[in-house]
């Protein structure tokens, strides 16, 4: 049992939230989940869970379910247009970093999550709309009346969550558009494009880019990121003509999407970044996941950045002396490692949307004389970094009330 808290509630029913509720139940800490939604978002789209987020999902006692869901990456393949740069495969990244890089189909990992969390923990269809932080205790109170008392409030409700803004950095904070927009959805049976076996696919253009990663039960996921200036091209919709033009007459593979029914894409959205204050908590009330930091789509490191965040909240409960050391450990834990985050998704885009063409060529010449576990260190360098918060949780006995 944790020395510091008995109980907390999680606002957000997301990865980030899940996730904590999850990891807080293996070191013997109750806690509630409170989604506004009335059941788990779809949001649609896959996700890449590298090394350092595998290795998170071991730790909470969920790598069989996972792997039920998921592909392993084995085969990497990047293009430039049409021509092929680099074609290996990740084993050695496998064996390096402790654990593959992983595709899954966001909403069945959210799945996965709500099913290791006690059904009675989660409560779907409440928002909670006030927070009041004591000396010895926090009250939430939702928009159905109901006032909860808890020794901890974490907030997981993601990018645009105000509750963070106000109560933990006491500012407004605005979303800003990164600039890139992208669209996404599955492809399934003759649909899907011809890669090798659980693959990651990657072609890179001027100001565009396209991800494809095979999944389980014959099928695909892509995403389609392009340098668009106005975000509102996309507000009203998927404006599958917006796409059409910047993508059309690119690549092989994307045309052969473009070309198939426009149900296949399931959205196109602009995507919005949040400034890293470095700033977690303040008194009972501490912020993880999007909420803190949202990070930029083209090193795609968000989830994994939740998963580990979860973790290293429970450790830092559960071996801390009070809440309060227990929070500043956690700041410690943290800061650095999303810091570097914000930098390698910035280096990410640097090298992916460039409009300039001898720059453009330049990169491909880095690419084409490197190795694909080269290009990965940073994520062999992620799972070391985390070793001791796994260790800490795959000691311990799994009882989850």
């Amino acid at each position: 049992m944790s020395r510091t808290i008995k109980n907390a509630v999680v606002i957000g029913g997301g990865i980030a939230g899940l996730a904590i509720s999850r990891a807080l139940s293996i070191v013997g800490i109750d806690s509630w989940v409170f989604e506004e939604a009335p059941e788990i978002k779809n949001l649609g789209g896959g996700l890449t869970i590298y090394p350092y987020g595998a290795l998170a999902l071991k730790a909470l006692n969920l790598e069989l379910p996972a792997a039920e869901i998921s592909h392993p990456v084995q085969n990497f393949l990047l293009w430039d247009n049409n021509t092929l740069l680099m074609e290996e495969n990740y084993l050695q990244l496998e064996k390096d970093a402790g654990a593959p890089i992983y595709s899954f189909s966001r909403h069945e990992l959210q799945t996965v999550l709500a099913a290791s969390i006690p059904e009675k923990h989660l409560r779907y269809g409440f928002k909670i709309t006030k927070i009041n932080d004591y000396a010895n205790n926090a009250v939430v109170s939702d928009d159905h009346g109901n006032k909860i008392e808890t020794d901890l409030v974490i907030i997981a409700n993601g990018s645009k969550s105000k509750l963070f803004s106000k109560f933990v950095l006491g500012e407004t904070r605005d979303r800003s558009y990164c600039g890139y927009s992208f669209w996404g959805g599955f492809l399934e049976g003759a649909q899907k494009l011809e890669l090798p076996q659980y693959a990651m696919g990657t072609v890179l253009g001027a100001d565009k880019t396209a991800f494809f990663m095979t999944l389980p039960k014959d099928r695909q996921w892509f995403y389609l990121v392009a340098k668009i200036a106005d975000p509102s091209l996309l507000k009203s919709g998927r404006n599958l003509k917006l796409a059409k033009e910047i993508f059309g007459g690119w690549s092989e593979s994307v045309n052969q999407i473009l070309s198939l029914a426009d149900e296949t894409f399931q959205f196109g959205l602009p995507v919005y970044e949040v400034a890293f204050k470095q700033k977690w908590h303040s008194g009972r009330i501490v912020g993880i996941g999007d909420a803190v930091h949202a990070i930029g789509p083209t090193a795609g490191q968000g989830a994994n950045a939740a998963l580990t965040d979860a973790l290293a909240l429970a450790y830092c409960l559960a071996t801390g002396l009070d809440l309060a050391s227990s929070l500043r450990t956690f700041d410690t834990l943290r800061n650095n490692f999303i810091t570097n985050l914000y930098l390698i998704e910035s280096k990410s885009a640097q090298s992916k949307m460039n409009s300039d063409p001898d720059e453009n060529k330049l990169r491909n010449r880095k690419y084409f004389n490197r190795s694909a576990i080269e290009l990965m260190s940073s994520l062999i360098k992620m799972s070391r970094e985390h070793q001791n918060l796994y260790s800490f949780f795959e000691k311990r006995p799994l009882v989850v009330t």
